[in-house]
């Protein structure tokens, strides 16, 4: 994700970022940086599925509305629409001939305790839901992927019942089927951009000042 191309939304001089340093240019860098920061998330699940290998991959799916009883499929963005209920948005579907697994990505490796266990509730809600629609009658296995993270003793992923269903980013890849080293090599190319980028604006800022 690249920052110079990041373009929030709104007034500079009505941000907070304005108010707390009282610069237009340095404000605009900040909220343009943190605008990257929050779609980094979205990139990764672009990335995933321009890299994916598998056979049937798709994308932006709806339940009702996709064949659930397909025995091999890999779907980035899966929608379940269900009447009465609030509306869960799936990461990453992936369905194989004796399981199905639902997951949730995640590009960094801590979280607080509200917003773990919102993803544990929104997880089994899902589970659940394709578990009494599937006519295969396959086991729904909820992940929570942590991309980034090689180890999970390192995680901090404040929610006890959601401790079980965390995965490694590269356990993630290998069962998909994606090269993960090919996605975060992407990445780095953006990096290496931003910090360019960063560099030469604050020697802007610097100089105007």
């Amino acid at each position: 994700m690249l920052i110079e191309n990041r373009e929030p939304k709104g007034e500079v001089r009505d941000s907070g970022y304005y108010r707390a340093v009282g610069d237009v240019a340095i404000a605009d860098l900040l909220r343009k940086t943190q605008s990257a920061v929050i779609a980094n998330g979205n990139e990764l699940e672009k990335l995933i599925f321009k890299y994916s290998k598998h056979p049937i991959t798709l994308r932006d799916q709806k339940l009702p509305g996709f064949n659930l009883s397909q025995k091999q499929a890999f779907v980035v963005q899966m929608r379940i629409e269900n009447p009465g209920s609030k509306n869960i948005a799936l990461d990453c579907f992936l369905a194989t001939p004796d399981r199905i697994f639902i997951f949730e990505m995640k590009d960094g490796m801590n979280f607080d305790t509200k917003k773990s266990a919102g993803e544990v509730v929104s997880l089994k809600r899902a589970a659940a839901y394709l578990k009494e629609r599937d006519v295969l009658s396959r086991p729904v296995i909820p992940k929570i992927v942590l991309w980034n993270c090689e180890d999970l003793s390192f995680s901090s992923f404040k929610c006890k019942e959601g401790v079980q269903m965390l995965m490694l980013g590269q356990e993630f890849a290998k069962l998909v089927g994606i090269d993960k080293k090919t996605v975060d090599e992407q990445r780095v190319l953006d990096r290496n951009i931003n910090r360019a980028y960063i560099i030469s604006r604050m020697k802007e800022i610097v100089e105007a000042a």
